[in-house]
């Protein structure tokens, strides 16, 4: 009866409909361990309000809540995970010195955040941060904390700024940067002496590598500029030796863009499955290897190039279902040495019935 009590406060709050008078009825579970608050428009008074009974929270995540300036002290205490993200309003972050408790904070896009004094700053021993620009590292962080952070994750920052912060953190083992809009990567990452692991995701800009630590034993490359990640793989490639000394390196191109390298430039059999899907539609082949281009506007572009919605999802249809086929059919040559055509004894003689064969078999 009580959760059903509560649950009917609720239902007017989120609609937007809730009364100043109402804001005590807006309670949450005191039990409540982990709650994740994601794109809620809600004034500050009534979140503070309906906060106030978590006292035994340990996992914290608001995300895209406008209005939300601050979190209550009683409830950031037992915080083991906190995560601020896209609050907009989001001010004071008092207290986080007394988080004995704290491994994981994730604090980006909130441009109003105040600066926090020396002793309002994580002091424990984190085990890995988040943030949407390198100079929030040494705000949040004491000095000790930076000295002893394991794990650092840059996302979606706009600008390189602070690079020099990098020098701090002297028992960095992995750092991630995802999204990030530089020109160019950090050029002291070689000052990283503890790094082990470099990914870098979907940072389209990055054309170059800088000089990297002899103890990196992990790189990573997802979703950056195509002829880039190319070049991290063509023998004696500025960019290669940058990164010869690593023992485990891998490239992640996505699934559109493997297909694509993999029939313009490796197999004739592809080719000409694809070449027979391309004049199907009615689209140039060449069109479609354009690794330089961003996925979604080829994509876009071949939508437009289609009247009708029938025909439209026909085409998409058939797009996916030939792309799912080849790679396929490119694992089993790879990891099997065989093919699903020599398997049944077909040969095919056409394009069209390479295709067929291809998706139907």
């Amino acid at each position: 009866e009580n959760s059903e009590n509560m649950l009917a406060s609720i239902v007017p709050f989120i609609c937007c409909q809730i009364e100043p008078e109402d804001y005590p009825r807006l309670l949450l579970p005191a039990s409540l361990d982990c709650l994740h608050l994601t794109k809620w428009i809600i004034t500050d008074t009534a979140l503070q309000n309906c906060l106030r009974s978590c006292t035994c929270l340990t996992v914290l995540e608001l995300e895209g809540v406008p209005f939300c300036k601050a979190i209550p002290y009683d409830v950031l205490k037992p915080l083991v995970e906190l995560h601020v993200i896209d609050c907009v309003h989001f001010t004071r972050l008092q207290g986080l010195a007394d988080l004995s408790n704290l491994r994981r904070l994730s604090i980006r896009n909130c441009p109003n955040l105040e600066t926090l004094q020396d002793s309002d700053k994580v002091q424990a021993a984190l085990y890995w941060l988040s943030v949407g620009d390198i100079t929030l590292v040494p705000q949040l962080l004491s000095r000790e904390a930076c000295s002893s952070l394991p794990r650092l994750t840059v996302v979606d920052s706009t600008e390189l700024r602070g690079e020099e912060i990098l020098e701090q953190l002297t028992s960095l083992k992995f750092l991630n940067l995802h999204s990030c809009i530089w020109d160019n990567l950090p050029q002291n990452l070689a000052s990283l002496a503890s790094l082990q692991k470099l990914a870098l995701i979907n940072c389209k800009n990055i054309r170059s590598l800088p000089m990297l630590h002899g103890s990196l034993q992990s790189f990573k490359l997802s979703f950056c500029d195509p002829p880039f990640m190319k070049s991290c793989q063509e023998v004696g490639h500025p960019n290669w030796q940058k990164i010869a000394h690593v023992p485990r390196k891998h490239f992640n191109y996505g699934w559109y863009e493997l297909i694509a390298n993999h029939s313009a430039r490796e197999c004739s059999f592809t080719t000409n499955v694809w070449s027979f899907v391309c004049s199907w539609f009615g689209f140039h082949q060449s069109s479609s290897f354009q690794l330089n281009a961003d996925f979604p506007e080829w994509w876009d572009s071949v939508l437009r190039s289609v009247q009708g919605e029938r025909a439209r999802k026909t085409m998409i249809g058939a797009l996916l279902t030939t792309w799912w086929h080849v790679w396929l059919e490119r694992n089993r040559w790879i990891f099997k040495n065989q093919s699903i055509i020599s398997k049944r004894k077909y040969r095919p003689h056409s394009a069209i019935e390479t295709c067929r064969c291809l998706i139907l078999c």
